[in-house]
């Protein structure tokens, strides 16, 4: 199995991959709430774009300001 996730620091999202649609990893987000339900998983397609490798997405306990910017094709 080829997989991955990551819990936001307050425990209510999970983010993972999967590869069970494919070959290649797709991502998806879902929510957790105070009762420990899931939602259903929203498949994050922009992180799938053709011609283009994406990061592992992490959750990041910084506030929003603090992130200046995503710089694309620079490596």
């Amino acid at each position: 199995m080829n997989s991955w996730h990551s819990w936001s620091s307050n425990g209510r999202w999970l983010v993972f991959s999967s590869k069970e649609t494919g070959p290649f990893t797709v991502f998806y987000l879902c929510h957790i709430d105070e009762e420990g339900n899931d939602s259903v998983p929203v498949l994050l397609s922009r992180l799938q774009e053709r011609n283009f490798t994406s990061m592992m997405p992490e959750f990041w306990n910084i506030k929003p300001e603090a992130l200046k910017q995503i710089r694309i094709g620079e490596f």
